[in-house]
């Protein structure tokens, strides 16, 4: 029958770990001055979660967000669990706030007829988001990109905000552009359906016009940059978006003025038709559109 330690033993236990950390972390900073140099760093590494310490404290913040806004936000249960934070983790272009956004008013789509939507899909994390959302449903989920990266700007396309240092918003055509296989890898290590899964590539423009595309919407996330394309998704799903059903515009009054623009004029030729919002403003450039009637 085992013993408890007694204070001494137990002091003694506990400074030993300590020096133990303190060489391994001063180890650490040896490595890492080295490493830095070629764009490599050393973290910390827990065995049991397979997280690193960094991966652990954001998933930790983002589970204390998401009570911040179930509780003071959007004053109802904000359905996530830990696979959706650590998914929104991965995310490098759309903001923890903005992800939690997009949970909440899919939720609040899913008893409505028809699928989902992505204009714009990068590399693919909000998809998996979404994907995730919907699994245990019979909807499908469609994920529009060119694969090519941005299209020609138009006039309307005034930039507001540089946040690559291109210097101009000509400067950008072509950029943002990831692989399809990306989008697909992502969505197949979370196991879901493959044929539930609709990539539509191409620019919309062409695709709009040559694809089968669905017959009912219940929800999109619009986040195509550009005047041009987000004006011809917004018209589109006029066409096929459930009564009740939601629309989210990213980008709104951020990096280029032509998604506010084209959301400005979509919603002031239809206001018998659609709702808007915006969100906090330090949740994100985006804007909320619901379909009334």
């Amino acid at each position: 029958m085992g013993s408890c330690p007694d204070k001494a033993g137990f002091n003694t236990l506990r400074q030993n770990r300590y020096i133990a950390m303190s060489v391994q972390m001063r180890l650490g900073r040896i490595v890492n001055s080295f490493l830095t140099r070629f764009g490599y760093k050393l973290v910390l590494y827990n065995g049991t979660s397979g997280q690193t310490f960094t991966e652990g404290q954001l998933l930790k913040a983002l589970t204390e967000l998401r009570a911040v806004y179930h509780e003071y936000v959007f004053k109802k249960e904000l359905t996530t669990d830990e696979e959706s934070l650590r998914l929104l983790s991965n995310s490098m272009y759309t903001g923890f706030g903005t992800g939690l956004y997009l949970v909440a008013y899919l939720h609040q789509s899913l008893t409505l007829e028809g699928d989902i939507c992505e204009f714009g899909v990068a590399q693919g994390v909000i998809s998996a988001l979404l994907a995730h959302e919907i699994k245990n449903t019979r909807k499908n989920i469609w994920l529009f990109d060119s694969f090519e990266g941005l299209p020609e700007p138009s006039a309307k396309d005034i930039l507001l905000d540089d946040f690559g240092n291109f210097g101009s918003i000509k400067a950008y055509k072509g950029s943002l552009s990831f692989p399809e296989d990306m989008v697909r890898t992502r969505l197949s290590h979370l196991q879901f359906p493959p044929d539930r899964i609709r990539i539509v590539p191409g620019f919309i423009e062409k695709t709009m016009n040559t694809q089968d595309l669905p017959k009912t919407v219940c929800f999109a996330f619009v986040d195509m940059n550009f005047y041009e394309p987000t004006i011809l998704a917004l018209n589109y799903l006029d066409t096929v978006l459930s009564p009740g059903g939601f629309i989210i515009i990213d980008d709104y009054d951020f990096f280029s003025q032509g998604a506010k623009c084209a959301v400005d004029e979509f919603f002031d030729s239809r206001k018998e038709r659609y709702s808007r919002k915006f969100p906090l403003n330090s949740s994100g450039n985006f804007c909320i559109l619901c379909r009334l009637s």
